[in-house]
């Protein structure tokens, strides 16, 4: 299968895959990191409705994964230069990751904009790695849960 078409069949189990356990288990490990440090201002701010919830669980991880891993990433991977890999990161990926953080600085601080790029790089590279959006998509899914979660319940450490 060429790398620019999309594909929505998964051809083995990713959840038995240790690169997948591995990236789902550091996600609650950066995750229990996110709440702990958090202040708890954030949590303050952030109003938590259905709208919040639907964009972050779903439409967002959905459109995000579709223009970046479904469409800038096969289209930079046609190139054999960008094809190339360097500890398993294509240059494509790397390319349409620092894009993704770009986005990011719409509606983040410049720390939670740079911040996603190792969760956009893996995403990338399991794009590459399954040649399809079904586990790029999930695993986005999976980081915005994790960070509303570390969000909703931020502050682990109280105030001394």
């Amino acid at each position: 299968m060429k790398n620019s078409q999309f594909s929505w069949r998964l051809y083995r189990n990713p959840f038995r895959d240790w690169q997948v356990l591995l990236v789902l288990m550091s996600a609650l490990l950066i995750g229990a990191v996110m709440w702990w440090l958090m202040p708890q201002e954030v949590a303050a701010r952030t109003i938590f409705s259905p709208w919040l919830l639907l964009n972050m669980l779903l439409l967002f991880p959905l459109v995000e994964e579709l223009l970046f891993r479904g469409v800038i990433q096969p289209q930079l991977l046609q190139r054999p230069l960008l094809a190339l890999r360097y500890w398993g990161i294509s240059r494509a990926n790397l390319i349409t990751s620092l894009l993704f953080v770009g986005l990011h600085f719409v509606n983040h601080s410049p720390l939670w904009a740079v911040a996603v790029i190792l969760p956009s790089l893996t995403m990338g590279y399991m794009r590459e790695r399954y040649q399809n959006l079904i586990l790029p998509i999930f695993l986005h899914m999976y980081f915005n849960a994790i960070y509303l979660l570390a969000v909703k319940f931020a502050g682990g450490v109280p105030d001394l």
